[in-house]
């Protein structure tokens, strides 16, 4: 490889860093699709055309040491730009998810999830529908009562009209030389008051039928649904009823619609912050002030995909910056319990807690560490606890077999039991 050769693929690299840097999404899917595939394109090829860097030395390209240290330097960077690439991709699919959807670009676990938040949409727009019929029901309920003081002018009125005809009587008695014109006067009064008496209870009648609807619609199906929903009454005794939930696990950073689980006895929620070295923190705020309004408790995690603790650490700081977007927001005060750093059951950071004691020191100041377990590692946890002094709680995924003596050490602990929610699974978490 030729000095101009290296000297081209700096200049490369350094232009697709700007480009990756200063990418923005436009709202526009086809311009920002074909910009990402330009830059993804130029990626793939500099990638290619840095292999075997590390075996070029200052021979092959003429002694020209500075400019092969400068092309190694700006090689190891190359990484860096291929994991922001992979954020922008993340970023545009969760942008354009229903475009990609509706063009088929999306499948597997990605195409379930997006129809899911498209369904979950549809059953928001149900919601409000709902909330606009209890306003027109709050309506009518206004309405019927001022009809009540209407009816009762009516009646007043009537006396009224009553009292006239008393009169017109009293007269026609004793003005007999006209009684053929006070008889007259006298069957229109009857026909009047008939008339006026007749519409009353018309509408009396249909106020009480209007009311019996309103009614009906309004809890017999409230009522009924409860039945077939829980299957038992949602104030019985806790430890008898089938569906209790102590808390479920949320893997994905979509919008959560608690009013789904109201019916579960659901006391607590972990969310997703992030993954590696994408935050989830917008979404997360949001699921955070839905649960909150609902006296819901809420943990956090950040899961760790790295097997080498100088990358994890890169991951552990994302994960603080995470925190430290909470606090800046106020949101921090609201989780109620440690901040979990969450691994693959095959992560080997999980057999040196040297290394987790570090990840968790990058947290420092901001939430107490905890560490979530695979059921496998439990073996490890169980005969290593005196060990451990910096972390300071445990869950443990799935439960497995583990004693009650150091169960009573766990923070949390996933069951094997599910729930189905909307089409979705979910795993009961218990806690102390």
């Amino acid at each position: 490889m030729s000095s101009s050769q290296i000297s081209n693929l700096i200049k490369r690299i350094e232009k697709l860093k700007k480009e990756v840097d200063k990418f923005e999404i436009s709202n526009n899917f086809d311009e920002d699709q074909n910009k990402f595939d330009q830059i993804e394109e130029e990626y793939k090829d500099l990638a290619r055309g840095t292999e075997g860097i590390d075996e070029i030395d200052d021979n092959d390209i003429k002694g020209d040491s500075p400019l092969l240290n400068q092309f190694k330097d700006q090689k190891n960077y190359l990484d860096i730009i291929g994991n922001n690439i992979q954020k922008i991709k993340n970023k545009l699919k969760s942008t354009y998810y229903k475009e990609l959807l509706k063009r088929g670009k999306l499948g597997g676990k990605e195409r379930k999830e997006a129809q899911r938040d498209m369904a979950l949409d549809n059953i928001k727009e149900t919601d409000n529908q709902e909330r606009m019929l209890h306003s027109i029901h709050n309506n009518v309920i206004e309405s019927n009562e001022n009809l009540g003081y209407v009816n009762q002018e009516i009646k007043t009125q009537g006396d009224q009209i009553k009292n006239i005809g008393e009169k017109v009587i009293n007269v026609g008695e004793s003005v007999k030389n006209t009684g053929q014109v006070m008889s007259q006067i006298e069957r229109r009064i009857c026909c009047r008051k008939f008339s006026l008496i007749v519409g009353i209870i018309v509408l009396f009648l249909s106020n009480f039928y209007m009311l019996i609807i309103i009614f009906r619609k309004r809890f017999g199906s409230k009522s009924s649904s409860n039945k077939n929903d829980s299957g038992a009454n949602p104030n019985s005794n806790p430890k008898q009823n089938p569906n209790i939930v102590k808390g479920i696990q949320f893997e994905y950073n979509g919008k959560i619609e608690y009013g789904f689980f109201s019916g579960l006895y659901l006391t607590f929620v972990l969310l997703k912050g992030g993954e590696s070295t994408d935050s989830n923190a917008d979404s997360f705020i949001e699921n955070l002030e839905s649960a909150k309004a609902k006296n819901i408790k809420v943990g956090a995690y950040w899961m760790i995909t790295q097997t080498s603790i100088e990358e994890a650490i890169w991951e552990a700081k994302e994960a603080y910056n995470f925190l430290a977007q909470l606090e800046n927001e106020g949101k921090l005060k609201d989780l109620s319990y440690d901040f979990y750093l969450k691994f693959n059951e095959n992560n080997q950071l999980l057999n040196d807690y040297t290394s987790i004691e570090k990840l968790c020191a990058e947290l420092q100041g901001k939430k107490p560490c905890g560490i979530a377990l695979s059921s496998s590692k439990y073996d490890y946890f169980k005969n290593n606890i005196n060990k451990i002094q910096k972390i300071n709680s445990y869950w443990v995924e799935p439960s497995g077999g583990f004693d009650d003596a150091n169960a009573k050490k766990l923070a949390f602990w996933k069951t094997t039991d599910k729930v189905s929610i909307n089409n979705a699974e979910f795993s009961i978490i218990r806690a102390k």
